[in-house]
């Protein structure tokens, strides 16, 4: 997604947004997808895990992005309510759509998704608005320690160890949610940004490809003795979580690889813009079946699944991305027009107390 205001777009970052939503829905395609398919031919384990590592690391690179921009950018309301437009728009497009087309009467998922953010419809929408909501506190957060850099080493190493090794050694999640776990990587995201000339000079990819290979070795060792011992399954996964270390240290490196790079592309930052819609279309809590069973029918492809999951990234993402475009030139303008004079009000108030 987007930091919540873009100045100057870097193409490199942009590529970098569009490559992680493209392995999110590789991901989904193997777990929403064939995953839900009884009769589905076995996932090779080595693309299954790849796929679920590789969104995993995506997941904390949105978050990462948030924070590299979060003190070069200024919050605003409205960009907010233009952010909570995007949201109930596209939930409530597919709850018509599934209304209508698809015969939904249940109760409790047309409630879900009517507010889609405090029912955690996907709690990484979830999670993102209340950080983006939080924006102006983190962001003030980040300038003091930024100006006490010593205070800053220590708030983030209390952080890593809280999040990071704690969660990384206990099967518990009572240590952070979603919510948590967003301005946890949103400040990893600004200290690295911060300390970049620093940490850019240790060898970032061999520490993200070892990091990588780790996890690949951790979770097959665990993977085979859970078969032995059941119990240790439910560590296993804990090691691949959006807070394991390994995960997030191998998004910062391949954060920093990305910032190291010159791209200039229109096309690249165009296409990149739709990533948040792209993610509320794509795993919407209700409307996913659909698109998977009934719009892309994976179950009639599964001979060549694989060859398929290319082609339902490409069309999920080029769909997705001519709905939103054409959302942001008729629907966006219409709802940016009504709120724009309330929302002004409320900018000069919150500059004037946030000053």
């Amino acid at each position: 997604m987007k930091s919540y205001v873009s100045t100057n777009r870097n193409s490199s970052f942009e590529l970098l947004r569009i490559i992680a939503m493209l392995a999110i829905i590789a991901h989904h395609y193997l777990v929403h997808g064939v995953g839900q398919i009884a009769i589905a031919p076995p996932v090779l384990w080595s693309v299954d895990e790849i796929c679920q590592l590789l969104a995993k690391i995506s997941n904390n690179i949105f978050f990462l992005l948030t924070g590299w921009f979060l003190c070069r950018t200024h919050f605003t309301f409205k960009r907010l309510m233009i952010l909570l437009g995007q949201i109930l728009f596209i939930n409530w497009a597919l709850l018509v759509i599934n209304l209508t087309v698809y015969g939904q009467r249940d109760i409790v998922t047309i409630l879900k998704q009517l507010f889609p953010i405090s029912s955690s419809m996907n709690w990484f929408i979830s999670a993102y608005f209340a950080v983006y909501m939080l924006g102006p506190f983190i962001q003030n957060a980040a300038k003091y320690f930024r100006s006490n850099p010593r205070k800053y080493n220590i708030f983030i190493s209390v952080l890593f160890i809280l999040f990071a090794l704690i969660g990384f050694i206990t099967p518990s999640t009572a240590y952070y949610s979603g919510i948590a776990f967003g301005i946890y990587i949103v400040f990893i995201g600004d200290y690295i940004e911060f300390n970049k000339e620093n940490i850019s000079r240790l060898p970032v990819k061999i520490i993200g490809l070892v990091c990588f290979i780790i996890l690949m070795g951790l979770r097959y060792a665990l993977g085979s003795l859970s078969k032995f011992i059941p119990v240790i399954s439910d560590y296993a996964g804990h090691f691949e979580g959006n807070a394991s270390p390994l995960i997030t240290i191998t998004a910062i490196c391949v954060l920093l690889l990305f910032s190291k790079l010159t791209i200039k592309s229109k096309i690249i930052n165009l296409l990149a813009s739709s990533t948040l819609t792209i993610y509320l279309i794509h795993d919407n809590g209700a409307f996913k079946g659909h698109i998977w069973f009934d719009i892309l029918k994976l179950q009639d492809h599964l001979d060549h699944m694989y060859i398929y999951m290319f082609f339902c990234m490409v069309m999920i993402y080029i769909g997705c991305f001519i709905i939103d475009q054409i959302r942001k030139g008729t629907v966006e303008k219409v709802w940016i027009k009504v709120i724009s004079s309330p929302c002004n009000k409320v900018d000069r108030y919150l500059e004037k107390i946030l000053m």
